[in-house]
Protein backbone atom coordinates (compact mmCIF):
# COMPACT_ATOMS: atom_id res chain seq x y z
CA UNK A 1 0.00 0.00 0.00
CA UNK A 2 1.26 3.11 -1.25
CA UNK A 3 1.24 6.40 1.35
CA UNK A 4 -0.40 9.15 -0.22
CA UNK A 5 1.08 11.85 -1.70
CA UNK A 6 -1.17 14.89 -0.18
CA UNK A 7 -4.62 13.97 2.04
CA UNK A 8 -7.06 17.13 3.01
CA UNK A 9 -9.96 16.50 5.00
CA UNK A 10 -12.70 18.53 3.94
CA UNK A 11 -15.80 18.51 6.10
CA UNK A 12 -18.38 20.54 7.86
CA UNK A 13 -17.61 19.42 11.54
CA UNK A 14 -14.40 20.50 13.25
CA UNK A 15 -14.66 17.01 15.07
CA UNK A 16 -13.12 15.31 12.75
CA UNK A 17 -10.30 17.94 11.89
CA UNK A 18 -8.65 15.34 15.58
CA UNK A 19 -9.32 12.52 12.82
CA UNK A 20 -7.23 13.80 10.41
CA UNK A 21 -4.28 12.90 12.67
CA UNK A 22 -4.55 9.45 12.14
CA UNK A 23 -4.43 9.38 8.50
CA UNK A 24 -1.49 11.45 8.48
CA UNK A 25 -3.92 14.75 6.75
CA UNK A 26 -1.50 17.17 5.37
CA UNK A 27 -4.49 19.77 6.08
CA UNK A 28 -8.13 20.22 7.49
CA UNK A 29 -10.52 22.84 5.27
CA UNK A 30 -13.96 23.64 7.60
CA UNK A 31 -16.85 23.93 5.42
CA UNK A 32 -18.19 26.27 3.95
CA UNK A 33 -14.92 27.34 2.54
CA UNK A 34 -14.34 30.19 -0.64
CA UNK A 35 -12.14 29.78 -3.27
CA UNK A 36 -9.10 31.93 -1.66
CA UNK A 37 -9.00 29.23 1.55
CA UNK A 38 -8.99 26.44 -0.33
CA UNK A 39 -6.27 27.80 -2.87
CA UNK A 40 -4.31 28.54 0.58
CA UNK A 41 -4.65 25.03 1.95
CA UNK A 42 -3.30 23.64 -1.38
CA UNK A 43 -0.59 26.25 -1.54
CA UNK A 44 0.75 25.62 2.32
CA UNK A 45 -0.17 21.56 1.25
CA UNK A 46 2.10 21.77 -1.74
CA UNK A 47 4.89 23.63 0.05
CA UNK A 48 5.61 21.25 2.49
CA UNK A 49 5.41 18.51 0.17
CA UNK A 50 8.70 20.35 -1.57
CA UNK A 51 10.56 18.52 1.54
CA UNK A 52 12.37 15.67 1.45
CA UNK A 53 10.87 13.05 3.46
CA UNK A 54 12.10 12.51 7.14
CA UNK A 55 10.72 10.71 10.52
CA UNK A 56 11.30 13.00 13.95
CA UNK A 57 12.35 10.63 16.55
CA UNK A 58 12.63 11.56 20.39
CA UNK A 59 16.51 10.36 21.74
CA UNK A 60 17.82 12.98 24.33
CA UNK A 61 15.65 15.53 22.27
CA UNK A 62 13.89 15.73 19.46
CA UNK A 63 15.53 14.75 15.64
CA UNK A 64 14.81 15.30 12.56
CA UNK A 65 16.26 12.32 10.59
CA UNK A 66 15.42 12.33 6.69
CA UNK A 67 14.97 9.18 4.84
CA UNK A 68 18.10 9.29 2.26
CA UNK A 69 20.56 9.92 5.15
CA UNK A 70 19.66 6.46 6.52
CA UNK A 71 21.83 3.48 5.91
CA UNK A 72 20.62 0.78 8.55
CA UNK A 73 17.94 0.67 11.30
CA UNK A 74 19.42 -2.14 13.48
CA UNK A 75 17.05 -3.79 16.44
CA UNK A 76 17.92 -4.35 20.04
CA UNK A 77 15.04 -5.50 22.01
CA UNK A 78 12.74 -2.21 23.08
CA UNK A 79 15.45 0.27 21.06
CA UNK A 80 16.64 0.86 17.40
CA UNK A 81 19.72 1.81 16.43
CA UNK A 82 19.60 4.57 13.62
CA UNK A 83 22.87 4.91 11.62
CA UNK A 84 23.01 7.96 9.18
CA UNK A 85 25.62 9.24 7.33
CA UNK A 86 25.78 12.10 9.99
CA UNK A 87 26.03 9.77 13.01
CA UNK A 88 23.86 7.41 14.69
CA UNK A 89 20.45 7.37 17.12
CA UNK A 90 19.05 4.85 19.68
CA UNK A 91 15.32 5.84 20.39
CA UNK A 92 12.85 3.62 22.37
CA UNK A 93 11.14 2.15 19.29
CA UNK A 94 10.80 -1.55 18.08
CA UNK A 95 12.16 -2.10 14.78
CA UNK A 96 8.30 -4.03 13.86
CA UNK A 97 6.89 -0.25 14.28
CA UNK A 98 9.55 1.66 12.34
CA UNK A 99 9.30 -0.86 9.63
CA UNK A 100 5.55 -0.11 9.64
CA UNK A 101 5.59 3.75 9.32
CA UNK A 102 8.62 3.53 6.69
CA UNK A 103 6.36 0.64 4.78
CA UNK A 104 5.92 3.38 2.16
CA UNK A 105 9.37 3.97 1.42
CA UNK A 106 10.64 1.91 -1.63
CA UNK A 107 14.61 1.78 -0.72
CA UNK A 108 13.81 1.23 2.70
CA UNK A 109 14.15 -3.07 3.00
CA UNK A 110 14.04 -5.48 5.85
CA UNK A 111 17.47 -7.74 5.51
CA UNK A 112 16.86 -9.67 8.19
CA UNK A 113 15.38 -10.09 11.79
CA UNK A 114 17.11 -7.45 13.16
CA UNK A 115 18.19 -5.56 10.48
CA UNK A 116 16.57 -2.45 7.99
CA UNK A 117 18.89 -1.50 5.36
CA UNK A 118 18.57 1.65 2.78
CA UNK A 119 19.07 0.33 -0.85
CA UNK A 120 21.02 3.55 -1.37
CA UNK A 121 23.53 3.10 0.51
CA UNK A 122 24.37 -0.87 -0.88
CA UNK A 123 27.63 -1.57 -3.12
CA UNK A 124 26.67 -5.23 -4.19
CA UNK A 125 25.17 -8.46 -2.65
CA UNK A 126 26.74 -11.70 -2.94
CA UNK A 127 25.08 -14.58 -1.71
CA UNK A 128 23.18 -13.59 1.42
CA UNK A 129 26.02 -11.05 2.21
CA UNK A 130 24.87 -6.81 2.00
CA UNK A 131 27.61 -5.16 1.58
CA UNK A 132 27.54 -1.50 2.00
CA UNK A 133 28.96 1.84 1.20
CA UNK A 134 30.54 2.49 4.66
CA UNK A 135 32.17 -1.07 4.59
CA UNK A 136 29.91 -2.83 6.52
CA UNK A 137 28.34 -6.22 5.97
CA UNK A 138 25.18 -7.21 6.55
CA UNK A 139 24.18 -10.96 6.75
CA UNK A 140 20.52 -10.96 4.69
CA UNK A 141 18.14 -13.54 6.49
CA UNK A 142 16.42 -16.44 4.23
CA UNK A 143 13.15 -15.16 4.64
CA UNK A 144 13.59 -11.26 3.69
CA UNK A 145 16.00 -12.23 0.03
CA UNK A 146 12.82 -11.58 -2.04
CA UNK A 147 12.84 -7.87 -0.62
CA UNK A 148 16.12 -7.40 -2.76
CA UNK A 149 15.12 -9.31 -5.97
CA UNK A 150 14.36 -5.65 -7.88
CA UNK A 151 17.59 -4.19 -7.47
CA UNK A 152 19.98 -3.65 -10.67
CA UNK A 153 21.00 -7.24 -11.67
CA UNK A 154 24.49 -6.60 -11.58
CA UNK A 155 24.89 -5.59 -8.46
CA UNK A 156 23.16 -8.57 -7.28
CA UNK A 157 24.46 -11.63 -7.41
CA UNK A 158 23.92 -15.86 -6.24
CA UNK A 159 25.91 -18.35 -5.76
Amino acid sequence: HQKPNYTILVSAHQKYAVDGYGVNANAFLSKPYNLTKLKTVITTVLSQANEKPSIWIRCKGNHKIYLDRIITIEGASNYVKITTVDGNYMPYLKLKDIEKDLSYCNFIRRASKSFIVSANYIDRIVDKNIYLKNNVVIKMGSAYIRNFNDLAIDSVKQA
